[in-house]
């Protein structure tokens, strides 16, 4: 499992003091996950490790360097450089070729945003939350029911517990919702900053993540994207108290500081039509 460990060599004063530097740090991390999920589908010589720390580095080195346009003291700038992990500059000399580009990051996000590449994955989150939240049994079957009804028509992801299990379509299809095993399973691990990407991108438009200038709109994202992790943390399954859908090990955490600053989300109830969710104010 993912952790913030990076940021526990800083003292929390210095920590306060360069607050939105971390924000947007964090911000990056999560661009790079939604990009190179943890649990890839990579069969042979995976390489998304690698590639997330350079994207990780492009987007810092874009924040660095708007910090030097922007006049900085060169206090500030030896301190986030230092915070952000950019190295001197003979590493870039030598790796350059190496680089993961700005616009490459922006145009792969263009083209999931313009395929709904996520759209199935937050359909599904939202479908979870609404089973939670109503007397509706959707998406979850106990496991005879399931096996009536599968006939090649859907595959399971099974999980730990023997009596209950999740159904899946077989094919993806992310306007209606429905998404593979092996797409959730992919993206199980990140799927409440899915859900906070797809949120934000209604508020703030298609590049929602490039076009956050302020801080308190990082904020925001981290915040949401808190709430829809605590959500799926309590979900239980088939009405047994004891047996939770999601554990801890199972959704990325955020660093310890970040919460959901009393944000509700209402989840609507399951209708014949698709309901966009609305953040209350």
């Amino acid at each position: 499992m993912y952790s913030w460990k990076s940021y526990d060599i800083f003292s929390s004063m210095f920590l306060a003091e360069y607050h939105d530097t971390v924000l947007y740090d964090v911000l990056h991390q999560i661009v790079a996950f939604l990009l190179f999920p943890i649990n890839c589908s990579c069969k042979t010589l995976c390489q998304c490790d690698d590639f997330r720390e350079r994207v990780i580095l492009t987007l810092n080195v874009t924040l660095y360097i708007n910090d030097e346009k922007a006049k900085k003291s060169p206090a500030f700038l030896n301190n986030i450089r230092f915070l952000l992990r950019i190295p001197e500059p003979k590493h870039f000399r030598e790796n350059f070729h190496k680089a993961y580009p700005l616009w490459l990051i922006k145009e792969d996000f263009r083209i999931r945003d313009k395929d709904n590449y996520f759209k199935g994955i937050e359909s599904f989150v939202w479908k979870l939350l609404r089973s939670d939240n109503t007397d509706e049994t959707l998406p979850f079957r106990k496991s005879s029911a399931i096996a009536k009804e599968e006939k090649n028509e859907t595959v399971l992801l099974r999980r730990p517990l023997k009596t209950n299990v999740i159904k899946f379509q077989k094919k993806d299809d992310s306007t209606s919702g429905k998404i593979s095993e092996k797409r959730f399973d992919t993206y199980k691990s990140i799927c409440h900053f899915i859900a906070a990407y797809e949120f934000m991108k209604r508020e703030k438009g298609q590049e929602w993540q490039f076009s956050l200038n302020q801080p308190d709109q990082v904020q925001r994202f981290l915040d949401i994207a808190y709430w829809f992790r605590k959500s799926l943390l309590s979900l239980k399954t088939g009405g047994d108290k004891e047996n939770i859908l999601f554990s801890e090990e199972d959704l990325v955490p955020l660093p310890a500081w970040v919460q959901d600053n009393e944000i509700d989300i209402p989840i609507e109830p399951f209708d014949n039509k698709v309901h966009e969710p609305v953040l209350a104010s």
